[in-house]
């Protein structure tokens, strides 16, 4: 869930998604990253969901070798900043992930800076923008 600000009603409607085992209680886990406020009632009310805040997107951030191309070895780190970013871009290849119903605004580079300050101006009504180079 990356979501800033009052984020109670979307923790609500995850946690009205989750799966549900066998014996009826909710399973599963739902990431918190970013600054969401969420005002819920933890422990018995969520049964068995997982719920964590997560402020890094990995091992590797602000890592200045890492920043420079040197990896962890597998061993040690799985998922290093890096091979998330290749596994996401895996699923966006292969179309297990669907990110242009996420795009809301494509604006050139040019244009960026107005388009900067209209987002600025109205945050909601923004979710993806891709800022396109000269020429496209």
């Amino acid at each position: 869930m990356a979501f800033g600000g009052d984020g109670t009603a979307a923790f609500k409607m995850l946690v009205g998604l989750m799966k549900r085992a066998p014996d009826t209680h909710q399973m599963g886990r739902i990431v918190i990253v970013g600054g969401a406020k969420i005002d819920h009632g933890f422990a018995a009310a969520l049964g068995n969901l997982d719920v964590r805040s997560a402020a890094r997107t990995g091992p590797g951030y602000h890592d200045d070798d890492w920043e420079l191309g040197q990896d962890y070895p597998a061993v040690f780190v799985q998922w290093t900043t890096n091979r998330n970013m290749e596994e996401c871009l895996a699923f966006i290849d292969s179309g297990s992930i669907l990110v242009d119903p996420l795009i809301t605004h494509r604006v050139s580079l040019a244009d960026a800076p107005d388009a900067c300050e209209a987002l600025i101006q109205t945050p909601n009504e923004a979710l993806g923008v891709v800022v396109l180079p000269q020429g496209s």
